[in-house]
């Protein structure tokens, strides 16, 4: 995943807090089938003993290991699991991202 893909996440972890739901097969089951969670992850999410910020915060910490390809795929997964809001969200977070680094190679 690139900086700036984590970047994004963390900069909305509380907007993500707020809108993803785990409890919600259809996005757990995507989560499960693209491989961005295992079954123990996804166990670990949907405990009982696990706060809505730390489900997050754990999702987020285990999707910045999944590869070059998991920000991508959980915008998928997002778009599949009627969460286009959330997806937008984020894409516009990566064009605000995208047009500072922009701005900031354009002042060097």
């Amino acid at each position: 995943m690139e900086q700036r893909h984590k970047d994004v996440l963390q900069r909305n972890h509380m907007y993500l807090v707020e809108h993803l739901d785990f409890k919600d097969v259809t996005f757990s089951g995507t989560l499960l089938t693209k491989r961005l969670v295992s079954d123990d992850d996804l166990e670990r999410i949907q405990s009982k003993t696990t706060t809505k910020a730390m489900a997050s915060e754990f999702l987020l910490h285990i999707l910045t290991k999944r590869g070059p390809s998991a920000f991508r795929n959980f915008m998928e997964t997002l778009m599949e699991c009627n969460m286009e809001f959330v997806a937008e969200q984020l894409d516009a977070r990566m064009a605000e991202t995208i047009g500072e680094e922009n701005e900031a190679q354009n002042q060097r």
